[in-house]
């Protein structure tokens, strides 16, 4: 849960491997918005280096937005989306 106005980070649940064979290399909203790795974001949107997306100055529509991550597994070099979706609870 987070209030409106506040910022929120989401972390990408990954499958347990060896540590470095996945890597999160983006974020999908909805179904057509990408949100990709930059060093200052979009300004409503920013992943981090770490994988995490940062979600700044919440309001309540983006309580209707699902997240989920793509990552690649390293290994075989296919990217895979996550299953489930993040949504927001704001308040």
């Amino acid at each position: 849960m987070v209030m409106a106005g506040n910022s929120a980070l989401l972390e990408c649940r990954l499958p347990e491997v060896e540590e470095g064979v996945l890597v999160v290399t983006s974020w999908l909203r909805g179904d057509n918005v990408n949100i990709l790795p930059s060093l200052y974001g979009d300004g409503k949107h920013h992943m981090l280096s770490t994988g995490e997306l940062r979600v700044l100055h919440v309001s309540p529509a983006d309580g209707n937005a699902r997240f989920r991550c793509r990552f690649l597994d390293t290994l075989s070099g296919i990217s895979h989306l996550s299953v489930n979706s993040a949504r927001l609870t704001v308040s």
